[in-house]
């Protein structure tokens, strides 16, 4: 049952938090992602630019070994019970030479590239679910208050258009 505060604060709130997740849905509707990457951290980070420089250098990695241009887009998340961080990113690649996307790749490639940790790369089928799951790491009031990772601004320009 939510508590109800005698300002309406929390229907605000609710309300703040539904507009930013039909934001993010439509958005990754727009956007052609091909894979959910999920990684983790064995050891817990000293800051967040520890976090970023660990997401920079799996994305940079994922781009040495396919050999693909890569755009992606996520949050920063932190546990529930031990508010541990870990990356939720939606990632796109393509090569536009030889047509060759992310999707090509086996995920076991992609997940080595993540040395700090666990790491789950899948397949996005589901992209306004996407939008939604990285949505409830941003809400404010949910405890979370996700930082925004993107990478590939310009390669997330071009496919928007494809």
């Amino acid at each position: 049952m939510k508590r109800r505060d005698k300002d309406g604060s929390w229907a605000r709130a609710e309300n703040e938090i539904c507009r930013l997740q039909r934001a993010y849905r439509e958005m990754f509707e727009v956007y052609p992602f091909q894979v959910f990457a999920h990684l983790t951290f064995a050891k817990r980070p000293h800051n967040n630019e520890e976090i970023s420089r660990a997401t920079l250098r799996f994305i940079r990695k994922t781009i040495s070994k396919t050999s693909l241009s890569i755009a992606a887009l996520g949050v920063v998340a932190r546990g529930k019970v031990d508010a541990r961080p870990h990356v939720h990113l939606a990632v796109y690649g393509r090569n536009s030479k030889s047509g060759k996307t992310l999707a090509d790749i086996p995920a076991g490639a992609i997940e080595q590239a993540w040395r700090h940790g666990n790491s789950m790369v899948s397949p996005i089928y589901d992209m306004a679910g996407v939008g939604n799951y990285l949505t409830k790491n941003l809400a404010p009031g949910t405890g979370f208050e996700g930082e925004v990772i993107s990478y590939g601004t310009k390669t997330l320009k071009a496919i928007k258009t494809e």
